[in-house]
């Protein structure tokens, strides 16, 4: 008998079939469908350029990941409707605030324009008032949804994890504190921003303390200067399956957050992704993290505060209590995993064949091509910053040689 299911998840990825790369995908998607399995319902993944492809018949309700407005958008709504099937949208960031794009991580990183981000943002915006349910995964950012569409009905949904993401190994403290890594997990290059706000309060405390080292895991600018020699290491952009290796010999880990509304609105799974490893966060403080306050998370909001948490840390009785009670209390943050983990609903079989971080260069050059059909100004401009960036990290690549 053909098996029923009852909530399709469908992510909007810009990274099209292959969503799984997409960190946000994965946790308001591929998490999310998997935690909905694990309380005994069913629950499929497909992305949006196939969903108009399969029957929806089968399916109560839709849950449709960060919508842009599009034609493919209206005719399926028209068609779940027609079905008489439930559809949210789902959001876990501030895309749909066009009068808030220049604050948006992209912008203040130089790595998009503004204009280009307002016309993203105005996209969302249309997405959004489409729909009469949505899921967010703060609170801050349900305040900003209900600012521009107040005739929606909100619901919470914090980000997860299956506890078949756990550690299964866990480094003791002893031994992380005794090699004293600082690590920073960007994520993506579009955080320098958010790193300048602690660059040189991390450059003074390391100069104070050379046994210490800082390591950014990622590709974001970096004024290298002010670092003490050797105390400075950086690595590159690993996927999100090489992390825990990482995470897990740190000695702390960090999560600077310019203060505007965009980083307010942003989850504080950076605390208990490496709380779960024992491994203790300072943070700068939004309203999803001071969840956090009593679980072992060091939250620090100017300059005498970053040195102070990092000389308590430093202290062996101080640091070993905060990693015992990191990692007691991060498993609120998930959830029993399901034998049957997720399934994805595909018309490209060749998916399970491609490793997270082998994303085909075809895709990527119909996304710039997308790009410039979109806007051609805001295409041209964003080509010579990116150009720009590249010759200012490595000159030396840049410079012809004269004989």
């Amino acid at each position: 008998m053909e098996q029923e299911y009852s909530t399709l998840f469908i992510s909007c990825s810009k990274r099209g079939i292959y969503y799984a790369n997409d960190a946000s995908a994965r946790y308001r998607c591929i998490y999310q469908c998997m935690k909905t399995r694990s309380e005994g319902k069913h629950a499929d993944i497909i992305h949006m350029m196939d969903a108009l492809k399969i029957s929806l018949s089968n399916y109560d309700q839709v849950i449709i990941h960060r919508p842009r407005n599009s034609l493919r958008l209206s005719r399926f709504l028209r068609k779940a409707k027609k079905l008489n099937i439930h559809v949210s949208a789902d959001y876990d960031d501030l895309l749909f605030r066009p009068d808030l794009a220049h604050e948006s991580p992209t912008v203040l990183s130089g790595k998009e324009s503004l204009h280009s981000a307002r016309k993203q943002a105005e996209s969302a915006l249309k997405a959004l008032r489409k729909f009469s349910s949505c899921r967010m995964s703060t609170a801050p950012l349900i305040e900003m949804a209900r600012s521009v569409h107040p005739n929606c009905s909100y619901h919470l949904v914090h980000n997860m994890v299956p506890d078949s993401e756990l550690p299964k190994e866990i480094v003791p403290a002893e031994e992380r504190f005794k090699n004293k890594v600082i690590r920073y997990f960007p994520g993506t290059s579009h955080h320098s921003a958010n790193f300048k706000v602690v660059e040189n309060v991390l450059a003074e405390w390391l100069s104070e303390h050379p046994e210490a080292k800082l390591e950014v895991v990622g590709d974001i600018e970096i004024n290298h200067d002010i670092f003490p020699d050797g105390q400075l290491m950086t690595h590159p952009f690993v996927p999100y399956t090489e992390l825990p290796k990482l995470i897990s010999t740190s000695w702390i880990t960090i999560a600077p957050l310019e203060d505007n509304h965009f980083n307010n609105c942003k989850s504080g799974l950076k605390f208990w992704e490496s709380a779960a490893f024992g491994v203790p966060v300072v943070a700068t403080p939004n309203e999803d993290l001071k969840r956090f306050s009593e679980s072992g998370l060091q939250l620090a909001n100017s300059k005498s505060c970053w040195m102070l948490i990092l000389d308590l840390l430093n202290k062996p009785s101080y640091y070993l209590d905060c990693s015992k009670k990191c990692k007691e209390n991060t498993f609120q943050e998930f959830f029993p995993n399901s034998p049957i983990t997720w399934k994805i609903i595909q018309c490209y079989p060749t998916f399970n064949r491609v490793k997270y971080n082998q994303i085909p260069a075809t895709h990527t050059k119909l996304r710039k091509f997308k790009k410039l059909q979109r806007s051609p100004r805001s295409y041209f401009s964003d080509a010579i910053k990116k150009k720009l960036g590249r010759e200012k990290a490595n000159p030396e690549h840049y410079t012809k040689k004269i004989d």
